[in-house]
């Protein structure tokens, strides 16, 4: 059994057990991650804060999702 180490690195520097291992993201691997992120304390203390300022729950669910969109367009670019 040989040990196959990227060009460049030193085998010294690289093997099996520490290199990166293969990711095959799908469309849910990539859903429940982003919620995961979306489903926090800052995103309900926020939720909160829109309801005591007095917005009925339609703004408020409408003022997460073109804040969540903002952030994915901006985290992706």
């Amino acid at each position: 059994m040989t040990d196959q180490h990227p060009a460049g690195y030193s085998p010294r520097l690289h093997n099996h057990d520490l290199g990166p291992v293969p990711q095959k993201w799908t469309w849910y691997n990539i859903l429940a991650f982003w919620m995961s992120d979306v489903h926090s304390v800052g995103g309900y203390v926020f939720a909160a804060s829109l309801f005591a300022l007095g917005l009925a729950s339609w703004q408020v669910l409408i003022a997460l999702l073109v804040g969540i969109c903002i952030i994915q367009v901006i985290a992706n670019l």
